[in-house]
């Protein structure tokens, strides 16, 4: 029934998520309620029933010394509840039938029903029950209950509403719903396929289960969200696959390590969707899971029929990168080697020649300038102090270059690197440093290091 439906939504906003705190305090919120005309004659109409009601509350009162998880309160302090709470049995129930005709008569029922159940405070009577909220619920429903002039649909909404001031059943049921669901969906994506690169940490229950609107209780004047339906969520739920799936991007695969293996690749894959198919053919999923279900089995599949037909390009295209990756390594290495003297201490200067921090400047800006294809990097950080004869460093330099480039020529870009390198010879001439002599003690500078 669809309106029941709505009811459970708009109950599970209610009852199970609430916007800040709720103070615990024994006096109720409430003042007594203004009855009408028409609630008055009500009164006279029911004066016997609901005078022996008042009585018997009254007596209930009167016969406690304490109240429970209040043992130092007064219960002289309380007197006044007995008739506050017939008051609002007829508040309630002249608001009920006000709205029976109004277009949105549920909604204005659900709102005013959370406004005077709060009202109630939190006083516990002695099984732990909000005093007197259970009693005066069921008198409202039972004067909806003998109107005849209630439709039979209209009844069963609001003796709902009702009912679900004290009894959370069926709103616990539709919460549990939700997380059973959100359980299978999370189950279900292929978040242990590391390789596809999808973050279970994104995907909370709280942001999927929960409405993110707020809702306005014009009685309250409190902000409530309320709890999405199972269909709602699953709907979510469905779309957000989709979009995870459609972010699964075969060309960052090709360079993943998964792929020096494709073979175990696919098994995995091949597991994950046929425990899918298993969950789907034994029916431990709802109709509405299919349809993200099937998507995620759909998409796997492609993934796995791609890793088969191009196995041998994964498997090349990893070895290369791999071995791109081991010439790099080794190249850092040289340049690690060739400029280490200068961790040392210059003879002559007595002093280290750099600092660590510009030690590994040198090395990244170096290797850089090689890995670009002789192009000066443009991130360069200029080393300001260097203590060493400007020799040693240029020859250093060409060095390296005769290393790893023995049939190439220096070319004029390598001494324009020292000069970005060093602020210091920043106003030295590129045909100075080329002709620059090697100095007499460069040999045994450099000789520890190799």
């Amino acid at each position: 029934m669809k309106l029941l439906e709505l009811i459970i939504s708009r109950e599970g906003k209610v009852k199970m998520v609430y916007e800040g705190p709720k103070e615990l305090s024994i006096t109720p919120k409430f003042t007594p309620f203004r009855v009408s005309d028409k609630g008055f004659d009500l009164q006279k109409k029911l004066k016997t029933r609901f005078k022996t009601l008042l009585n018997d509350y009254k007596s209930w009162i009167n016969s406690q010394s304490k109240l429970s998880l209040y043992p130092d309160t007064d219960i002289k302090e309380f007197d006044t509840f007995s008739k506050l709470a017939i008051d609002k049995i007829f508040a309630w129930y002249e608001f009920i039938l006000q709205q029976l005709n109004n277009s949105d008569w549920e909604q204005e029922i659900i709102e005013y029903t959370t406004f005077v159940a709060e009202s109630f405070g939190q006083i516990p009577d002695q099984k732990g029950d909000i005093l007197f909220l259970e009693e005066v619920i069921d008198e409202v429903i039972d004067l909806v209950y003998e109107n005849l002039d209630i439709p039979d649909y209209k009844k069963e909404g609001i003796i709902y509403i009702l009912n679900a001031q004290v009894d959370n059943t069926e709103i616990t049921k539709s919460y549990h719903e939700l997380v059973a669901t959100f359980r299978n969906w999370i189950e279900a994506l292929p978040f242990k396929l590391e390789f596809l690169r999808i973050d279970k940490k994104e995907y909370a229950f709280n942001e999927l289960a929960i409405n993110k609107l707020p809702f306005f209780n014009k009685y309250t004047n409190d902000t409530y969200f309320r709890l999405k339906t199972k269909t709602e969520m699953l709907s979510q739920l469905t779309e957000n696959t989709f979009a995870i799936l459609g972010n699964i991007d075969l060309e960052q695969l090709r360079n993943d390590k998964a792929f020096n293996e494709p073979d175990h690749v696919n098994l995995q894959l091949s597991e994950h969707t046929s425990k899918l198919k298993i969950t789907k053919l034994t029916k431990q999923i709802g109709d509405g899971e299919i349809a993200y279900i099937d998507a995620i089995i759909a998409c796997l599949e492609v993934v796995e029929t791609h890793i088969t037909k191009n196995k041998e390009i994964l498997l090349s295209n990893n070895h290369s990168g791999d071995s791109n990756l081991q010439e790099s390594e080794s190249l850092k290495a040289k340049v690690e080697q060739t400029f280490s003297f200068m961790l040392n201490v210059d003879p002559r200067k007595h002093k280290v020649i750099l600092q660590e921090d510009d030690y590994n400047n040198l090395v990244n800006s170096v290797t850089a300038y090689f890995e670009n294809g002789l192009e000066i990097p443009e991130d360069i950080k200029p080393i300001k102090t260097i203590n060493t004869n400007k020799g040693n460093v240029i020859w250093a330099f060409k060095d390296l270059f005769k290393e790893l480039q023995p049939s190439s020529k220096l070319p004029v870009i390598l001494f324009e690197l020292i000069t970005t390198c060093f602020t210091e010879y920043r106003s030295s001439p590129v045909s100075n440093l080329q002709k620059f002599p090697r100095p007499d003690y460069y040999d045994d500078l450099i000789k520890n290091t190799y």
